[in-house]
């Protein structure tokens, strides 16, 4: 306890004092619940002041809050301002696979599938350009959704099994890289990667008879 509340002093007061990693990771402390107890007021109010100095990480963290409506009522139209804003400063991949999976999934009004996959294929260019291997990943199996399935070619989204058994497969070694940083909660999505991996192997098989 001493220790913990020693990193928290810590991480305040260099927040406080102009450095935005260390109010983007307070925020994150009080987000997940780690060394301090969760609380999503804490975690919002250092994220806004991440975000006052410029950290784009602090401008993603933002919209989660605001998506997920962890201090209120769900803002998909805030949730988006925010990964737009950080697309737009950094071209950071996370805000443009964020900003995919809210048209994909029609919260802003409508559905845009099309417009959802060029920004998963932005994303996923993007974070490979960087060697981002966690953000690549979360892009690569949004990706291989689309190229994974024919009906989506309607969508603009060529249907290439062969890439999207590529694309699971790096999506599995992020979510393995993920899973042993501590981010348990990926284990699910690994299961359900691999057994894409094993639907595409399949379409495979029938595509090359």
């Amino acid at each position: 306890r001493a220790l913990a509340k020693a990193l928290t002093m810590g991480l305040e007061y260099g927040a406080v004092c102009g450095n935005g990693p260390c109010a983007t990771e307070l925020g994150a402390l009080y987000y997940n619940g780690e060394a301090v107890g969760q609380d999503y007021a804490a975690a919002q109010k250092w994220y806004e002041r991440g975000e006052e100095l410029g950290e784009i990480q602090s401008i993603i963290n933002l919209g989660y809050i605001y998506e997920y409506g962890r201090n209120g009522e769900r803002d998909q139209r805030k949730a988006y301002m925010q990964y737009a804003k950080a697309a737009a400063l950094d071209n950071a991949p996370e805000a443009i696979y964020k900003m995919g999976d809210i048209h994909s999934r029609g919260r802003l009004g409508g559905s845009d599938k099309a417009l959802a996959y060029r920004l998963y294929e932005r994303s996923l260019s993007v974070a490979q350009q960087r060697s981002d291997l966690a953000n690549a990943s979360q892009a690569a199996l949004r990706v291989a959704g689309f190229i994974g399935d024919e009906e989506n070619e309607r969508y603009g989204a060529p249907y290439d099994p062969f890439r999207a058994l590529e694309l699971y497969q790096l999506a599995e070694r992020g979510l393995r890289l993920d899973i042993a940083n501590g981010l348990t909660y990926y284990r699910k999505r690994l299961t359900e990667v691999l057994k894409n991996q094993e639907s595409m192997r399949g379409k495979l098989t029938f595509f090359l008879r």
